[in-house]
Order: structure tokens, then sequence, then C-alpha cells
């Protein structure tokens, strides 16, 4: 075996911008490395609930997970999900997909098919798009990816598009 670090992780030392900072200083270490881990547990809840809605069709609203139950805000980021999902009838490709690129590796979340355009696309329940998420997910466009054994076609996987699916995004509820 040989160990390779991971896209979440070697992108999480992009510089995160003068907010993040001040940010971190104000509510203390301690404090945000709390919000940090509260965030990540919600982040694999909403994870595991949208691989169940996509392989049933439906979520159900007292499911747990985590061992913990919903909360209403994961359950307003699953029916966002939902409403897009429905409207927009996404074609999977791919997910939860591990990638392996020249000295790194990574699990992207999804490859679709969405209007006759294939995109590769990773969930996130943050309120902001920071940089190292760009990173993130250019890394996985960058992997060795066999595509064709998923049925996309060279001009396909040409024009591939990256998106960050952000799910229950407060700031605008659509």
């Amino acid at each position: 075996f040989e160990y390779l670090p991971s896209s979440t992780w070697i992108a999480d030392y992009y510089p995160k911008g003068i907010g993040f900072y001040k940010w971190l200083a104000n509510t203390g270490w301690d404090e945000s490395k709390a919000i940090k881990e509260a965030a990540g547990t919600r982040g694999s809840k909403v994870h595991q609930a949208l691989d169940y809605l996509e392989d049933n069709g439906k979520f159900p609203i007292d499911m747990v997970l985590e061992d913990l139950p919903m909360t209403t805000e994961e359950l307003d980021a699953i029916m966002s999900f939902s409403a897009w999902w429905h409207e927009e009838r996404p074609q999977l490709l791919a997910k939860e997909m591990v990638v392996f690129g020249e000295g790194y590796a990574g699990t992207l979340d999804r490859i679709y098919r969405i209007g006759g355009r294939v995109w590769i696309v990773d969930f996130k329940t943050s309120q902001d798009i920071w940089e190292s998420m760009r990173l993130q997910i250019s890394s996985y466009s960058n992997a060795d990816i066999d595509y064709k054994a998923l049925g996309i076609t060279d001009e396909e996987w040409a024009a591939r598009g990256l998106a960050v699916l952000q799910v229950g995004y407060r700031r605008n509820k659509a």
C-alpha cells in the first residue's frame, strides 16, 4: 500500500482569506474546532441522506443517522436537494467514487449527466463556496478516471462541468 493524501486535506491548506481568520480569532480555537466538528457530522449525515434519497426516491423524516435524529437544518438540506433532484432528473453515472491523481486521492460525490452535459458534482452544506472547494473538485476532474467505463464519450468528458451543489443554502432556498 502507498499513502496518498486526500484532495480535501491538501485543499484545506489553501489560505482561507482574512474573513476566516478574523472569525477564527473572534471565536477561539476550542469553539471553532467544535463548530467544525459539528459541521462535519452534519455534512456526513446529509451525504448519507442524499444517498438514501437517490436510491429510494424518498427520505423518511424520522430516520436516524450517525446515531442522531435529523435536525431541522439537515432536513432543509435534504429537501432542497430533493427539489433540485426531482426537477433536474440528473442521470447518475458515478456515486462516491474513489479517484487517484498524481500524488493524491479523493472521493468525488457524483458524476451526473444533466441536460446532455457531464458534471462532476460535490455536495456541500456550507453557506459559502471557498477556494479550497474549487481546488478539491478540480482535483477530481484531473484524476485518472476511466470515464469510458461510465458510458461517457471523449467529447462529453472534454466538455465536462464542475459544480459545487450547496444543499440547505439559507440565503436562497432554491
